[in-house]
């Protein structure tokens, strides 16, 4: 049971209220997984909070749940999540923005074998505008966080289910490192363990197109 005490209009609208009633929900902590200068690695580490681009992480950012949230609580329509497996064939697909309602595919689930091989995990891909609740980021971290493809991994470590993935690793602070974290144009996101490779081909301001 998550708890938050409302003492005016403001504290409706402080990102905590959204928190605690996401724990109400059944949602656990949106952490950001570090690993150092890489984006994945056997030497990696959950920081709890450290999503900064869902309310169950930064709660002061007030971002939407996340694709793997908005999944379990079904804030998403069937519709709206495509799942795929790896394939050798390079496979185009497009994922509209996510602050607006649309009936189309605005996530991408692939399921594998998780970082350790230990099963039953998936990746998730999103693309996030600035708008609305997701603009406060933008506004906290620079006007380009939101230019590339979001990704998450549902991985349950101490009091979170879900890890936002670094495709900007550096080794600066988490806090610094976790400002940056979407896969831009060009670049490609590789789990070699698992065969899942993911490159961001075109982009505008409605829609990204993946590989």
């Amino acid at each position: 049971l998550g708890v938050h005490l409302l003492n005016g209009v403001e504290s409706i609208d402080d990102g905590v209220g959204n928190h605690e009633l996401g724990h109400n929900f059944g949602l656990l902590h949106a952490n950001y997984w570090d690993c150092g200068d890489e984006s994945l690695g056997l030497a990696c580490g959950s920081v709890e909070y450290g999503d900064n681009f869902d309310t169950m992480g930064g709660a002061r950012n007030k971002g939407h749940y996340n694709a793997p949230h908005k999944e379990l609580i079904s804030w998403l329509e069937p519709s709206n999540i495509l799942e795929v497996s790896p394939t050798d064939e390079e496979v185009t697909y497009t994922i509209e923005g996510y602050e607006t309602y649309s009936q189309g595919v605005q996530a991408i689930d692939i399921p594998y074998n998780g970082p350790y091989g230990e099963g039953g995990e998936h990746y998730y891909l999103e693309y996030r505008r600035p708008i609305g609740y997701d603009s406060i980021a933008a506004d906290d971290f620079g006007s380009d966080v939101h230019d590339g493809l979001m990704i998450h991994f549902h991985h349950y470590y101490g009091t979170g289910d879900t890890q936002i993935l670094d495709n900007q690793p550096t080794n600066d602070a988490y806090v610094i490192d976790a400002q940056n974290v979407v896969l831009k144009e060009g670049e490609t996101f590789a789990d070699e363990v698992n065969g899942i490779r993911i490159r961001v081909e075109d982009m505008n301001e409605e829609s990204i197109d993946v590989v």
